[in-house]
């Protein structure tokens, strides 16, 4: 805990040892970005336990950029492609417009590897639905 807690931007820490899990809360106004489950990754490492996986909870705008569906991180203009999951094909089955804001469950695997090249959609819920018209 004390690991994380050292870390810029991070108000809370809360770890499970008998669960293996932990939850981090940011200080209101920080702006989260994928770099910071590596750092979070490599000080739990530090501290001598392992990392498997991150998720993470953030708003912003679930879109299309080259063909494939993107969650861009609100207040960080971060891009997330997302990988091909039930989630994914959920939201696809939703005659939604292309752009839609949306808080945002994601799951990051291999933390300490760097910022992966697509992340998972876990959960997904839009702030406000907007249906596109039937044609």
């Amino acid at each position: 805990e004390k690991a994380l807690r050292r870390l810029e931007g991070v108000e809370n820490v809360t770890m499970s040892l008998e669960k293996a899990t932990g939850t981090v809360s940011l200080k209101e106004g920080s702006q989260w970005r994928l770099k910071n489950a590596q750092q979070m990754a490599k000080a739990i490492e530090k501290a001598g336990f392992k990392t498997g996986y991150a998720l993470f909870d953030a708003q912003g705008v679930l879109t299309e950029s080259n063909g494939d569906r993107v969650f861009i991180i609100a207040g960080t203009g971060e891009v997330c492609r997302l990988k091909a999951t039930p989630s994914l094909q959920k939201l696809a089955s939703l005659d939604s417009p292309p752009e839609q804001e949306a808080r945002a469950v994601m799951k990051i695997d291999n933390v300490i590897d760097g910022v992966p090249p697509a992340v998972e959609l876990v959960d997904f819920r839009f702030l406000e639905l907007k249906l596109a018209p039937s044609q």
